[in-house]
C-alpha cells in the first residue's frame, strides 16, 4: 500500500531535481543527501512504473511522461 506522505516527498524531490537541475543541487536544496535524492526518483518511478529521468553518468533528460507528471 502506498502511503501518501512518501508519495508526495518522491514526487516533491522529482520536481526539486527538474527545478533544479542537478541531483545534488536538489540535494543542498532539500537539504538530503545525492544517494537520497536518487533513491526517491527511483522509488517515485517503481510505484509509477515508468521512467521520469534517463540517467547518465554526467547529465539526465526528462522523459515525457516525467514532463507531464512536472
Amino acid at each position: 500500500m502506498i502511503n501518501l506522505a512518501d508519495l508526495y516527498a518522491e514526487v516533491t524531490t522529482f520536481c526539486s531535481v527538474v527545478e533544479c537541475g542537478t541531483f545534488s543541487k536538489a540535494a543542498a536544496k532539500l537539504s538530503i543527501s545525492q544517494s537520497t535524492v536518487s533513491r526517491k526518483v527511483k522509488e517515485l518511478e517503481k510505484i509509477l512504473n515508468y521512467a521520469l529521468i534517463h540517467r547518465s553518468t554526467r547529465s539526465f533528460e526528462i522523459t515525457t511522461q516525467g514532463q507531464q507528471l512536472y
